[in-house]
Order: structure tokens, then sequence, then C-alpha cells
């Protein structure tokens, strides 16, 4: 057996602060979505803002077609109604692209964040298991076992 070996063999793992590690990481994965979620997330917030941006694509497409329609023939101030409104729905094309774009830059990095907190699941579920263990032996050395509370009911009617 080499030096390495030994060293890798003898290796202690500190598990006294096991209980403040389980509750750090339940402070910061409860509720916390895991990657895949996260994902359908971003999707459906993409979808949701594709399809603003797509309608105020086509309102300005239609308010552009019918100036150019009725260019010749429309009174001035109908003109001038219909390129306020093109003005208006370009403003807010323009401010819906910003916000799709914030949106998905918000959602990758709540992916990343995701994918990050999912490394630390398992440790997450192995203490969980731990401190179930714990106390279901605590509760059955004190008497509170679950099959006794469904049971003992019915020996002390009378």
């Amino acid at each position: 057996m080499s030096k390495r070996e030994s060293v890798v063999e003898n290796t202690v793992v500190d598990e006294s602060s096991w209980k403040q590690e389980l509750e750090q990481l339940g402070r910061l994965l409860t509720g916390r979505l895991t990657e895949p979620e996260a994902k359908e997330w971003a999707n459906s917030e993409l979808t949701k803002h594709d399809g603003v941006v797509n309608t105020l694509e086509k309102q300005i497409a239609q308010a552009k077609d019918a100036l150019a329609a009725g260019a010749s023939f429309l009174p001035r101030a109908d003109k001038l109604r219909l390129e306020s409104r093109i003005e208006s729905l370009e403003s807010d094309l323009a401010t819906a692209r910003k916000q799709r774009e914030q949106s998905i830059l918000k959602c990758g990095s709540g992916i990343r964040g995701a994918k990050d907190a999912d490394k630390l699941r398992p440790r997450w579920q192995e203490l969980r298991k731990r401190q179930q263990a714990i106390e279901a032996a605590t509760n059955i050395g004190r008497g509170r076992e679950p099959e006794l509370r469904v049971s003992m009911p019915h020996r002390f009617v009378g």
C-alpha cells in the first residue's frame, strides 16, 4: 500500500455539523425550481413575450397597410391619427422587445442557478433521509410509533 492509498483510506469526513448543513440546504433549495422546471418556465415566458411582440408587429403592419392604401383619399386628421397610432405601436413594440430580452436574461440566470442547485439536491435528500430515520427511531423509543397511534385507541374503548 502506498502513501497515497493510505491517505485516501484514512480520510475522515466530519459529519458533526450535518444539521446546520441540512438547514442551509433547506433554505437554499426549498421552493427552488429544478433545471427542467426552470427550462419549462423559460419556454413559457418566451412564448408569452413572443406572442406580445408578434401581436404588436401585426398591428403595426395593418396600420401601415391602411395608411398606404388610403393615403390619397384619407383626410389629413385621419392620416395624422394613423401615423400617431403607428408611432405609439412602435414604441410599445420597442418596450416589449426590451422586456423580452430582460426576461431571456433573467430566465437564463434562473436556469444556471437551478443547474447549480441541482448539484446540491442529492446531499440535501441524503440529509433529509438521515433526519427522518433519526426522528423515526426517536419516536419509536418514546412510544410514538405511527402504528401504535393508529392501533391503540381501540384497546381503550370500553
